[in-house]
């Protein structure tokens, strides 16, 4: 499968960096999912999301909430 965004590109990087930013912290907002835990402590739900971490996940292991299943949706709120 094709890539849709090159996070590496220089061009994508100077947007990522605004988009990233909460508006309301001026920090970065944050993971709110255990999904990536697995892959490390800067991935804990409660971390803020970086370029470094974005650039850090295989390309297809990120992706939109519409394409994750049900029940990694709802996960812990039982």
């Amino acid at each position: 499968m094709e890539k849709l965004i090159n996070f590496k590109s220089k061009y994508v990087s100077v947007v990522l960096e605004k988009l990233l930013k909460d508006k309301t912290t001026d920090k970065n907002i944050i993971w709110a999912t255990s999904s990536y835990e697995q892959f490390g402590p800067e991935y804990k739900d409660s971390k803020q999301i970086t370029i470094g971490t974005l650039i850090g996940l295989k390309p297809m292991t990120l992706q939109p909430r519409v394409l994750k299943k049900l029940d990694e949706l709802f996960e812990g709120d039982e």
